[in-house]
Protein backbone atom coordinates (compact mmCIF):
# COMPACT_ATOMS: atom_id res chain seq x y z
CA UNK A 1 0.00 0.00 0.00
CA UNK A 2 2.52 2.16 1.02
CA UNK A 3 4.80 1.44 -1.96
CA UNK A 4 2.04 2.28 -4.41
CA UNK A 5 1.30 5.76 -2.35
CA UNK A 6 5.32 6.25 -3.13
CA UNK A 7 5.29 5.46 -7.00
CA UNK A 8 1.76 7.60 -7.60
CA UNK A 9 2.93 11.06 -5.97
CA UNK A 10 6.69 10.09 -7.12
CA UNK A 11 5.20 9.97 -10.76
CA UNK A 12 2.70 12.54 -9.96
CA UNK A 13 5.92 15.45 -8.71
CA UNK A 14 7.93 14.59 -11.59
CA UNK A 15 4.93 14.78 -13.95
CA UNK A 16 4.20 18.10 -12.05
CA UNK A 17 7.71 19.64 -12.45
CA UNK A 18 8.49 18.68 -16.18
CA UNK A 19 4.96 20.94 -16.84
CA UNK A 20 6.11 23.67 -14.45
CA UNK A 21 9.78 23.83 -16.90
CA UNK A 22 8.14 23.68 -20.32
CA UNK A 23 4.93 26.04 -19.41
CA UNK A 24 7.86 28.58 -17.60
CA UNK A 25 5.96 28.98 -14.18
CA UNK A 26 5.70 26.94 -10.75
CA UNK A 27 2.95 26.87 -7.91
CA UNK A 28 5.19 27.05 -4.73
CA UNK A 29 2.68 27.67 -2.42
CA UNK A 30 1.09 30.95 -0.83
CA UNK A 31 2.13 34.88 -0.42
CA UNK A 32 -0.05 36.12 1.65
CA UNK A 33 -3.40 35.79 -0.15
CA UNK A 34 -2.30 35.37 -3.35
CA UNK A 35 -0.42 32.16 -5.21
CA UNK A 36 3.31 32.19 -5.31
CA UNK A 37 3.84 31.59 -8.66
CA UNK A 38 7.34 32.48 -9.84
CA UNK A 39 8.19 32.41 -13.47
CA UNK A 40 11.40 31.73 -15.41
CA UNK A 41 11.35 35.51 -16.75
CA UNK A 42 10.44 37.38 -13.33
CA UNK A 43 12.60 34.85 -10.48
CA UNK A 44 14.78 32.24 -12.14
CA UNK A 45 16.56 31.60 -9.29
CA UNK A 46 13.07 30.59 -6.94
CA UNK A 47 11.83 29.28 -10.46
CA UNK A 48 14.80 26.34 -10.58
CA UNK A 49 15.17 25.98 -7.15
CA UNK A 50 11.44 24.63 -6.98
CA UNK A 51 11.75 22.48 -10.41
CA UNK A 52 14.54 21.14 -8.79
CA UNK A 53 12.96 20.30 -5.59
CA UNK A 54 10.09 18.86 -7.46
CA UNK A 55 12.33 16.79 -8.92
CA UNK A 56 14.33 15.53 -6.48
CA UNK A 57 11.34 14.87 -4.19
CA UNK A 58 10.14 12.45 -7.40
CA UNK A 59 12.95 10.88 -7.72
CA UNK A 60 13.29 10.24 -4.06
CA UNK A 61 9.85 8.71 -3.45
CA UNK A 62 10.17 6.57 -6.79
CA UNK A 63 13.57 5.11 -5.36
CA UNK A 64 12.12 4.68 -1.74
CA UNK A 65 9.10 2.66 -3.36
CA UNK A 66 11.83 0.15 -6.11
CA UNK A 67 14.04 0.02 -2.52
CA UNK A 68 11.12 -1.35 -0.62
CA UNK A 69 10.17 -3.56 -3.48
CA UNK A 70 13.39 -5.00 -3.69
CA UNK A 71 13.80 -5.41 0.21
CA UNK A 72 16.43 -3.57 1.45
CA UNK A 73 14.19 -0.67 3.06
CA UNK A 74 11.55 -1.39 5.29
CA UNK A 75 7.73 -0.15 4.21
CA UNK A 76 6.85 2.77 6.07
CA UNK A 77 4.07 2.03 8.87
CA UNK A 78 0.42 3.82 8.57
CA UNK A 79 -0.73 4.30 12.45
Amino acid sequence: MTTLFKFIFGIGLLIYAYRAYVTGEVRAGRSGLKLYTPTREENPIAFHFFVCLYLFGGFALLIWGMLVLAGVAEPMRLN
